[in-house]
């Protein structure tokens, strides 16, 4: 929970991850596993990366 916390106060954070989780639920109810594969691995790289970013927010 506390990550989740850091990254919702990033700007631009919100925006980014919506359209990533809408991706991962449309190519999931369009029936695409490898879309909905490959959405998963590009939020959950973002995620990572957005971790390992330093922010002026970040204690």
């Amino acid at each position: 929970m506390r990550q989740r916390f850091r990254l919702s106060q990033r700007e631009g954070w919100p925006r980014t991850s919506l359209g990533e989780h809408l991706e991962i639920i449309d190519a999931v109810a369009s029936g695409d596993p490898d879309r909905a594969a490959a959405a998963m691995h590009t939020h959950l790289r973002s995620v990572i990366a957005a971790l390992e970013t330093p922010h002026r927010g970040d204690l």
